[in-house]
């Protein structure tokens, strides 16, 4: 079964993902801030991560320096924001994001279906 870690301090939204990716087979833990989610990446691997760009404690760009996507080759990461900055874009894209996705452009069953269509080793700096 393959697993996925959201990172996501809005609950409403977290819980949405949680649901489509339950949905579609997945084994999913959570995480409501990039502190806590460097915790549990750092306990397990994960093959995918479900990345908000804009939180508190620590940004998406803070979570992707830390976590040092070239030691995780098998994890894709996939930001999911709001923020639709070229420049932060590139930025995550080259710290090791797979996909940048705009949030209001996406259901989370459109976000589970990227997930899927995308191969773990494929890095990509297109924005869908």
């Amino acid at each position: 079964m393959k697993s996925v870690l959201i990172i996501e301090d809005y609950d409403n939204i977290k819980n949405l993902y949680v649901d489509a990716f339950v949905r579609a087979g997945y084994e999913v833990e959570t995480a409501g801030s990039g502190n806590a989610g460097l915790t549990k990446t750092a306990q397990r691997e994960y093959d995918v991560i479900i990345l908000d760009m804009l939180m508190l404690e620590l940004s998406g760009l803070d979570f992707l320096k830390a976590f040092d996507a070239p030691k995780h080759p098998k994890t894709m990461i996939v930001v999911t924001s709001n923020l639709n900055s070229e420049n932060i874009i590139e930025k995550a894209t080259a710290l090791g994001a797979t996909k940048y996705l705009i949030k209001a452009d996406y259901t989370p069953q459109e976000i589970v279906a990227v997930v899927e269509a995308t191969s773990a080793g494929e890095k990509s700096e297109e924005n869908l």
